[in-house]
């Protein structure tokens, strides 16, 4: 018999439903989270623009997702995002622990010019994957997505009603 909390086969990853149904996920104490990135960048304060020649050294703290250019071999923005995740933090999106269920809207780039910002989601579908081996000036921080929610603010989804059949007319 085969344990609910694996994948159906060895070399194939569970779908988003068959994902849902996992013993594991379903369990009343599983806390969903996100990863995000923490880059450590020194920065010269002298070189800055209308710094007028004052240096001051500290140390800027980033926190941010996997993040790169589309380089000319990339086959789209899904491939630019797993090759950059696995050269940022040697985590293979293309393995069975992982899906894309999709891209979230692009966002225009206002402070570089023609950049566009082309989010993907990646969830981690299998209790464990093989560790992250982010480069040296990255840590990685697992952050539980309630925590990033106010327990007291109001909801600010809302439903409406649309009467398509008056459209179609």
């Amino acid at each position: 018999m085969q344990n609910q909390d694996e994948p159906q086969s060895p070399s194939l990853s569970p779908t988003l439903q068959q994902f849902f149904d996992l013993d594991w996920v379903k369990d009343p104490y599983a806390k969903p989270e996100i990863l995000f990135l923490q880059h450590e960048n020194s920065v010269n304060n002298g070189d800055a623009p209308f710094s007028q020649g004052r240096v001051r050294h500290t140390t800027e703290v980033h926190v941010a997702f996997p993040v790169g250019r589309m380089e000319p071999d990339d086959e789209g923005g899904s491939y630019t995002a797993m090759r950059q995740t696995w050269e940022e933090l040697g985590i293979d999106l293309a393995e069975k622990h992982y899906i894309c269920i999709g891209q979230l809207d692009e966002r225009e780039i206002t402070t570089s010019l023609l950049m566009i910002l082309s989010p993907f989601a990646f969830p981690q579908v299998a209790p464990s994957a093989p560790p992250a081996d982010p480069v040296p000036t990255t840590q990685l921080h697992w952050t539980p997505l309630g925590s990033l929610i106010s327990p007291n603010s109001k909801p600010q989804w809302s439903s409406a009603t649309v009467d398509t059949a008056s459209w179609l007319c």
